[in-house]
This record gives structure tokens, sequence and C-alpha cells, in this order.
């Protein structure tokens, strides 16, 4: 069995490992490679991807290093009306049950001509792929990881293009200097608003301290505006997290954006997930801005 490494090519220095599907033991069927549009292969890294089509179908390699996180980049069916639903695929490791990945195909799919629709009746579809991330699991060098479509895994079929294992350090402390987030209400549970109380801290650090972000989920339900020399330092993009807020997001101004106003502005160490479920160039992005 082949084994592909990212950081065994040129370019960044990565901490993670990245197993190909297409080298792995597989019962799947493997796809590509493939290079014309509308193709899932087509967007695959190395344009070759695994399809696991019926229950007890798998894709399994062994671990050269140890990890306790796990990302696995996968595309699962759309459903007819373009909303796209939610799934589960089952890892195991050294044939014992790990845990159930959940998979969406909500924030996937789009179709047509530009500027591109979710309505699958437009057909020419594109934009195949997620990612799910887990941490908390425990792989040793040596160990077999499986990810297998078991009879509770409900999608028709399941794409595996690659998986990345990495070993997650504990939360970064907390630097010198700083303000938290937490000194101003944020809580990070991930389902308090913590709007005003980022805004607040900012404010506070005035350019002159670190924003500090613990561990911990936070909802942020609007625009967050950074006045030059701002630093948000999180704990690890693994272990702070800015989450928008789901029931807001049809409405664009309620969508979690980092909205630079000045230079000199630094963000390090957190992740932004959003809930974005449909295409529209007209209307701004969650994320980053200004």
């Amino acid at each position: 069995m082949l084994l592909s490494a990212v950081n065994s090519f040129g370019g960044a220095a990565v901490p993670w490992t990245t197993y190909e599907a297409e080298d792995m033991a597989t019962t799947g069927t493997l796809l590509g490679p493939q290079y014309a549009p509308h193709l899932v292969a087509s967007e695959a890294s190395g344009r070759k991807c695994v399809r696991l089509n019926a229950v007890g179908d798998y894709v399994q390699f062994t671990a050269t290093s140890s990890a306790n996180a796990i990302v696995v980049r996968y595309s699962v069916p759309d459903t007819p009306d373009g909303a796209g639903t939610n799934y589960t695929l089952s890892l195991y490791t050294n044939g014992s049950f790990a845990a159930k990945l959940p998979l969406t195909s909500r924030y996937s799919w789009l179709y047509g001509a530009y500027p591109f629709t979710n309505n699958p009746a437009a057909a020419l579809p594109r934009n195949f792929y997620d990612e799910v991330r887990m941490l908390g699991i425990a792989i040793n060098a040596g160990d077999s990881v499986r990810l297998q479509k078991d009879i509770t895994d409900t999608a028709n079929n399941y794409v595996i293009d690659l998986v990345d294992l990495e070993s997650v350090a504990s939360p970064l402390i907390t630097p010198a200097n700083s303000l938290s987030v937490t000194s101003f209400g944020a809580v990070g549970d991930g389902t308090t608003d913590c709007t005003s109380a980022f805004q607040n801290c900012i404010n506070s650090a005035a350019g002159l301290k670190t924003v500090w972000i613990p561990a911990g989920t936070y909802v942020i339900s609007a625009t967050l505006n950074l006045p030059s020399n701002t630093t948000l330092q999180g704990a690890g993009m693994w272990h702070a997290t800015l989450i928008g807020s789901a029931a807001l997001y049809t409405t664009p101004s309620r969508r979690i954006n980092l909205n630079g106003i000045g230079s000199n502005i630094h963000l390090a160490d957190f992740a932004i997930t959003g809930f974005l479920k449909y295409r529209n160039d007209s209307e701004p992005n969650d994320g980053l801005g200004g």
C-alpha cells in the first residue's frame, strides 16, 4: 500500500500527514484520473478519488505517525431540491469502531453556468467537496484507519478524496499584555451570542493589547470591526472557533465578518465556521472583509 504525505513534497511545512484515497486499500470504486468539468474526480486532489457504494465498502490505510485529530475531504449526494442534507460515515481503528463522522451536502454542490445556482435542474454540477474534522481520537503509528459505509450510514454513496491525520497540541496559554474576551462576557459554549463581548474587548484593547480568545466555540452574529493595530490571538485553530448563528444567516448583515478598518491587523490561531448554504455573488460572504 502506498502512502502520500503532503509534507514529503515541496511547499509549506505542515503539521499533518495526508493519505490519498486512491492509494488506500479499498472495496470501493476508484474514480479518475478525470479532467473534464462537472466530474467529481476532476475536483479531487490528484484528480483521483474512491467511491463507496454498498454497505461494507471501505477505504483503509496504515498511519505512519500518531495523531489525535482527523480531517476527511469527501463528497456526498445532494438532495433533489438542492438544499442538501446530513449523513454519517463510520470510522474504525484497528478493526474497532471509533466514531461516527458527521457529513453534509448542505454547503456543497453548485449547478448551471455563472452566476451558478443551487437548483440541480440547471445541471452542470460543481463544488462537490466538503471537509469534516474531529479532535480527540487516538491513533498510533502503525494503526489501521478505516472509513466504512455501515448500514446506519444512509447516503447513497460516499466519495473520499483524502484523509489528514494530525497530532494537535494542547491549547495555547494566555499571552502577555492581553485582554480576554471572556472578561467582557463572551462564553465559549457555542450557544451564547458573543458579538458585543468581542467588540467591546476589541475596543478596550485599542490596538495596545492583544485580544485573547480562549479555547471554546463563540457565536458571532454580526460584523466585528477591527481598527488599526488590532491583534486577535486564539488558543489554536483546533481549540478556539468563531461560528455564525445558523438561524440568522439568511440576513447578510448578520453573518460572521471580521472587518478590517485599518492597517497592521493580526489574526492568529482560531477557526471561523459559517453557515452560508447558497451562492449569491451580490451578497457579502462570511469570514474576512475590509
